[in-house]
């Protein structure tokens, strides 16, 4: 099966963080920080860290590349 190619707009995302992370999940298993980062900037309080939003609602996996990807908790 092919590739789906879906838009995900951030102005029609859940407002809150729990919400927004289940949403991307749903979407897609596994994400770079750098393609999370596109769907979370103004879920971002100031003086909190991308990293520190994101690890709080999923976990990092390293791969044996050094190359890191963030999944759902379980």
């Amino acid at each position: 099966m092919p590739p789906t190619v879906r838009a995900l707009p951030v102005d029609t995302m859940p407002a809150t963080p729990m919400a927004r992370f289940a949403l991307l999940f749903g979407v897609k298993p596994s994400w770079t920080m750098r393609e999370l980062i596109a769907y979370l900037e103004e879920l971002i309080a100031p003086g909190t860290s991308a990293e520190t939003l994101v690890l709080k609602y999923a976990r990092c996996v390293v791969a044996s590349d050094g190359s890191r990807t963030y999944v759902a908790r379980s």
